[in-house]
This record gives C-alpha cells, sequence and structure tokens, in this order.
C-alpha cells in the first residue's frame, strides 16, 4: 500500500491503491462473513488472509475492518459477534483478550482543516490494548488509547483516554472505578505471586505458533506429494504390466488362430463317436 506518514500523524493516501486494498480486503470479510461454523479450516484462512493472527483465536460473524493487515493479534483472542475495527492505523491487541459484541475500534482522528481533508489526508492514532483485557458489549475505543494489562472496561463504555494496568472504566466519556480498580490490583498482585510458570509454560511461552502452523501445513503438504508420488509410480508399474501382457496376447494370437481349426476337427470327430 502505498502510504506516506508525516510526524503529525496525518496519512495521505493513493486513492487507487486505496481502492485496491480495500476491495481486497472487503472480498475476504464477504467470503469469511457468509461462512459456516462448521468450515473451521477455511474459516481460519480468510482470517488469516486478512489479519495477523497468533495461535487461536475467534471471532464473531460479521466482522468488517478497512484493510486488516494493520491489525495484529495474540494469542487465545476472543470476540463477539459485529465488532468494528477501522485499521487505518494499527491495531495491537495482545494475548489472553476478551471482547463482547459491537465494539468498536477506531484509528482516525477527526481533521477540522478543510484543505487538509481535501487534500485526502487523514490524521490516525494508534491502538494498543495489552494482555487479559476484558471489553464489554457496545464498547468504543477511540484513536491513541492505549489499554493496560488486566484492564476492565464496562459495557457500552466510550474510552478516550490511556487505561492503566488493572484499571476499570465505565460511562461516556469512561472514568475510572476507583474501588473496583483498587480491588482488581490486589487480585492481580495476588495472583502474580501465586503463578509460577512450569519449564513447560515457559518454553511454550516463546515458540512461535504461526511457525509451528506453517511448518504443519509444509508437512502436510509434503506428505500429500509423496503420497501422490508414491500412487503414480505404481500406477505406472500396473500399467507397464498390462502393456507386457498385452504384448504377449498379441504373439500368442497367430498361433491359437491356427490350432483352433485342428481343435475343433478334434472336438468333432470325439462328438461323432458318443
Amino acid at each position: 500500500m502505498s502510504r506516506k506518514k508525516n510526524q503529525d500523524g496525518l496519512i495521505q493516501r493513493d486513492s487507487l491503491t486505496r481502492l485496491w486494498k480495500r476491495n481486497v480486503a472487503a472480498h475476504r470479510q464477504y467470503r469469511y462473513n457468509r461462512s459456516f461454523v462448521s468450515e473451521f479450516d477455511r474459516r481460519n484462512r480468510y482470517l488469516k488472509g486478512l489479519i495477523h493472527a497468533k495461535g487461536c483465536f475467534q471471532i464473531g460473524q460479521p466482522f468488517y475492518c478497512r484493510y486488516g493487515s494493520h491489525i495484529t493479534i495474540g494469542r487465545n483472542f476472543t470476540c463477539g459477534h459485529g465488532a468494528i475495527f477501522e485499521d487505518e492505523g494499527n491495531i495491537t491487541i495482545g494475548s489472553h483478550v476478551e471482547m463482547g459484541n459491537a465494539v468498536r475500534l477506531i484509528t482516525t482522528r477527526l481533521l477540522k482543516d478543510p484543505q487538509l481533508r481535501q487534500s485526502h489526508k487523514e490524521s490516525v492514532a494508534n491502538i494498543v490494548i495489552e494482555d487479559h483485557v476484558w471489553i464489554g458489549n457496545d464498547v468504543t475505543i477511540l484513536p491513541g488509547v492505549t489499554l493496560g494489562a488486566y484492564a476492565i472496561i464496562h459495557d457500552g463504555s466510550v474510552v478516550s483516554e490511556d487505561v492503566e494496568r488493572g484499571g476499570v472504566v465505565a460511562g461516556n466519556p469512561a472514568a475510572s472505578r476507583e474501588a473496583e480498580s483498587e480491588l482488581l490490583k490486589v487480585l492481580i498482585a495476588d495472583a502474580d505471586q501465586d503463578k509460577k510458570p512450569s519449564r513447560w509454560q515457559r518454553a511454550l511461552s516463546q515458540v512461535d505458533m504461526e511457525k509451528v502452523d506453517r511448518a504443519i501445513h509444509w508437512t502436510a503438504f509434503a506428505l500429500g506429494a509423496y503420497y501422490a508420488c508414491h500412487a503414480t509410480s505404481e500406477l505406472v508399474k500396473k500399467q507397464a504390466l498390462l502393456e507386457e501382457k498385452k504384448n504377449k496376447l498379441e504373439k500368442l494370437l497367430p498361433m491359437w488362430k491356427q490350432t483352433l481349426p485342428k481343435q475343433k476337427k478334434r472336438i468333432c470327430k470325439l462328438l461323432k463317436k458318443y
């Protein structure tokens, strides 16, 4: 995509490139939104072709975004139905994040200068959502917001400012709930002290699941190619045996034609005797 980013947060986009990229994203969204739940592999292929995701994730239908290529999702991400990700800027989502229905992530800001709007420029700000964040239904996250780890966003909130680690906010505009935030921070501190990751958990945290998934796909492709080659070689051997038998029969056919009249005469003589 031909995108030029200036220091002041303005993005100037080529209209033809924008149209092409958005059409590709719209086609993949169309295929995903109209796929069946039973088509697990196909649905994953559509979404992984649309966004950057690691490991297992689940996004309800319908799902809408502008480009998809600016969205990065961590492991074990779940999102409800009707999500809208306006990804003119970058949207980075951590692991173990849960979202409700009709969540909107908006990265474009209002440009007050009409000349900038007429010159096809947009002001964008990235959205960062850290690990273990819970976002309720009908929540709107405005541009430039960072949600700290373990943050909780109540239903119907409009978040326009950053939320600290373990913060709890609600309302429009979203305001902090001090009592719930303090209680959540205590629970997080206790959980961090009690939680000691095992050797296997530490090893798995360093594994890139996207590379593992790619290796599995390539292994399956190699096994399929080997099986196809093996089946083809067996078919060639069978065809060679059939050709050999056919050649032998063609060589014996003239001899059979010569011996058949004599055998007929012998049979007739035998029948006359009886």
